[in-house]
């Protein structure tokens, strides 16, 4: 008889500086993988942090045997996160924001009998099942058209392609870490290997709290987004 919700699990945490958030949810997540999960490390992948950061986190990980520290010198969450999948141990690997702003608690969602329900789970925020509470008018502005140019280029038919909470069955997912843009558009590309794979994408509802110290910018990195589209569209190649 089982005893864990799942046998193994590595959870990576991309941050820019966000060492503050992490320290206020590790107690969390660690209760959360003892509890549910028989063997897991979490892996916090430090892009571009400043110095303060990078001490402060590797404080924290020098008092828990779970915890691994990677520091790259340059930021992007698509580096951090293939970073974080090529340091990864267990075929079965999430990705969580550092701000927690999908709580692990969703991650219950994503398996079934003692699995990942497919090569590709992914948390849906835009879903009539979802909850999305606290977000921006502008936010959501942005992420419908984000969306409708993501379905009209890539003839992609996915609702919520940039929530920061997915996970992936590398056993399956064979292909997951061959992508090539740095930035938030990381997650875009991973659905395109997936389609092209004929991967399964699993598509989650979840409870979304929005952070209101986020960082992101809707003007800048809004435009990082789309110029990362060109790229992603000009240099692979689809059957």
């Amino acid at each position: 008889m089982h005893k864990f919700l799942i046998d193994n699990l590595s959870l990576v945490i991309p941050t820019k500086d966000d060492h503050l958030r992490i320290y206020e949810n590790i107690e969390l997540l660690n209760k959360y993988l003892l509890n549910n999960v028989g063997e897991f490390e979490i892996i916090i992948v430090s892009n571009g942090s400043s110095k303060e950061s990078i001490v402060q986190l590797n404080t924290l990980c020098s008092k828990n045997q779970n915890l691994k520290h990677i520091v790259l010198n340059k930021s992007g969450k698509g580096l951090a996160i293939k970073e974080g999948i090529a340091k990864s141990k267990f075929d079965n690997l999430l990705f969580s924001d550092a701000d927690c702003s999908v709580s692990i608690d969703e991650f219950n969602k994503f398996v079934n009998n003692y699995k990942l329900k497919s090569g590709f789970v992914v948390g849906n925020r835009k879903n009539s099942d979802s909850l999305n509470l606290n977000s921006p008018y502008l936010r959501k502005v942005s992420g419908y058209l984000y969306s409708r140019l993501i379905k009209s280029i890539f003839k992609l038919d996915i609702e919520d392609t940039q929530c920061g909470f997915k996970a992936i069955d590398k056993s399956v997912f064979k292909d997951c870490q061959n992508f090539i843009t740095e930035g938030y558009s990381f997650d875009l590309e991973l659905f395109l290997l997936a389609d092209k794979e004929n991967i399964n994408i699993t598509q989650i509802p979840v409870k979304y709290i929005h952070n209101t110290n986020s960082k992101i910018s809707i003007f800048k990195d809004t435009i990082k987004m789309l110029k990362e589209l060109f790229v992603i569209y000009r240099f692979l190649k689809y059957d």
